[in-house]
C-alpha cells in the first residue's frame, strides 16, 4: 500500500508522468495508498493495536507527526463534527450547503 503512494509521488516529481489523465489516475493510486493510514490512525485497519499503530506511523512518511495528527484530527476534527461554526466540512463556499441552518443560495 505504501508504493502505491509512494511510486506515483515519485514518477509526478521526476516529470515522467506525460499527461493530466495519467497524474490524476496517480493521485486515484495515491489516495488508495492512504487508506490504511487513515484506517490504522482511527484504529480500526486491525484488530491489533500495534498493526494499528505501525501502519499510523507511515504518516511520517508523508512529512506529518503522527501525535500532531491524532490531536488535530481525532480530538478537534472528530470532537466537533457538524457542529455549526465549529465544523467547516458543513460550511462549504459558493452554492453549496451542508447545513439546513444555512441560508438557501440561489443558483445564476
Amino acid at each position: 500500500m505504501t508504493l502505491l503512494y509512494i511510486s506515483p509521488s515519485i514518477l509526478m516529481i521526476s516529470g515522467l508522468v506525460p499527461s493530466v489523465i495519467l497524474a490524476l489516475v496517480f493521485r486515484l493510486n495515491m489516495g488508495l495508498g492512504m487508506v490504511p493510514m487513515h484506517d490504522a490512525n482511527h484504529g480500526s485497519f486491525s484488530k491489533h493495536r500495534w498493526v494499528n499503530k505501525l501502519f499510523g506511523n507511515s504518516l511520517y512518511l508523508l512529512g506529518e507527526f503522527p501525535p500532531n495528527r491524532h490531536y488535530q484530527h481525532n480530538m478537534i476534527y472528530h470532537g466537533f463534527a457538524n457542529i455549526e461554526g465549529q465544523d467547516e466540512d458543513i460550511a462549504p463556499p459558493g452554492i453549496l450547503g451542508f447545513s439546513p441552518h444555512h441560508p438557501l443560495k440561489k443558483v445564476r
